[in-house]
């Protein structure tokens, strides 16, 4: 499955949901991650370090990839990272780390 550039350095992965990457050198920033199998494709594109992750919200196509964070490597190094989830309901926030235990 290929990344389509859709406009100069950015990138569609498209699989479970749409994942973008936005490029800068070797850098990029992830919008979203779909099943993960973007992470093992970034470097077709000349992508070696991921700065962070952006959910657009937490359904289940968006982020079933984020366990892959932890087992991905970028340029010989493992990809580090962390997530959390930020709610309000009834005017009250909760944040919950998507991370603890990982």
């Amino acid at each position: 499955m290929p990344f389509t550039e859709i406009a100069p350095g950015i990138f569609r992965w498209a699989d479970t949901c749409n994942a973008y990457v936005i490029k800068d050198g070797s850098a990029a920033i992830l919008i979203d991650l779909g099943d993960g199998s973007v992470l093992d494709a970034l470097p077709q594109i000349g992508v070696t370090t991921v700065e962070w992750v952006l959910f657009t919200h937490h359904h289940r196509e968006q982020c079933q990839g984020f366990p892959k964070l932890a087992e991905a490597e970028l340029g010989g190094q493992k990809v580090k990272g962390t997530a959390v989830l930020v709610t309000e309901q009834a005017g009250k926030k909760t944040v919950t780390d998507l991370a603890a235990g990982q």
